[in-house]
């Protein structure tokens, strides 16, 4: 699996505390079968996070400590499976987004079109699809962050409407587990079943309460959607993403 959102970079935003703290992260998503990270920092008032370099060389340092060799009870050096780290960022919109990405102050995904974009969860729909249709008209590719979060998204066919106008939808993992009775887990589900979510994301922040959590997700997600529509939306579409290629 590659997860395409995720806050394990340490001290730049509300995730990680420590390098200690995202190696023991990268651990738990590796026994998951998370093969691939991508490093969305957040990018908002909060957290200004406008030094790409600075967050390249956090992603370096990282994903050179998660794939050192350890050594093992009986003194061998064993080699874990290799993670895969990506840069990106997680981007609060705002009119100035679009300046600051041609300025280079912010990161794309894995360098490529693709910009993972957030809100406020209460926004207007309309404002939503300003700032795809602004994307859109630039050489970015919308991917719409925790989908799940907007209550506007929830309202007749709102999340088509988007995809028509070449925006991709984000859903993390943890919305999709739950019980029945959970109306954002029915919300999810209801959406995977149609096809109108591209890319899954841990958006894992520390060890406790925002640990990365697939394993609920998934049993439903293998018993419930098609396979090939399961493996696009786990690891493919996160792929072409690597790749800049084209997402239909």
């Amino acid at each position: 699996m590659i997860d395409v959102h995720s806050h394990i970079l340490p001290g730049v935003d509300d995730g990680s505390a420590s390098m200690k703290e995202s190696l023991q992260m990268l651990s738990i998503a590796r026994r998951q079968g998370i093969t691939d990270v991508f490093a969305t920092s957040h990018y908002s008032r909060a957290f200004p996070n406008k030094n790409p370099e600075k967050l390249r060389q956090l992603r370096d340092e990282l994903m050179r400590r998660a794939n050192r060799p350890v050594k093992g009870p009986d003194g061998k050096v064993k080699h874990r499976q290799p993670i895969q780290i990506w840069t990106g960022q997680e981007i609060f919109y705002s009119n100035s987004v679009i300046r600051l990405l041609e300025e280079d102050k912010l990161l794309t995904l894995a360098d490529s079109n693709y910009v993972l974009i957030e809100f406020m969860p209460a926004v207007p729909y309309s404002e939503i699809c300003t700032a795809v249709q602004n994307l859109s008209r630039t050489r970015y590719v919308p991917v719409i962050a925790h989908a799940e979060r907007y209550r506007c998204l929830r309202k007749g066919k709102r999340l088509e409407e988007l995809i028509g106008l070449d925006a991709l939808i984000q859903m993390n993992y943890r919305s999709v587990g739950g019980s029945w009775h959970d109306v954002t887990a029915r919300w999810c589900r209801d959406n995977l079943k149609k096809g109108n979510v591209h890319l899954m994301g841990t958006d894992m922040h520390n060890t406790g309460n925002r640990m990365p959590d697939t394993k609920e997700a998934m049993c439903w997600m293998r018993t419930h959607l098609d396979r090939k529509y399961l493996k696009k939306i786990t690891k493919d579409n996160a792929l072409r993403i690597t790749e800049n290629k084209l997402i239909r």
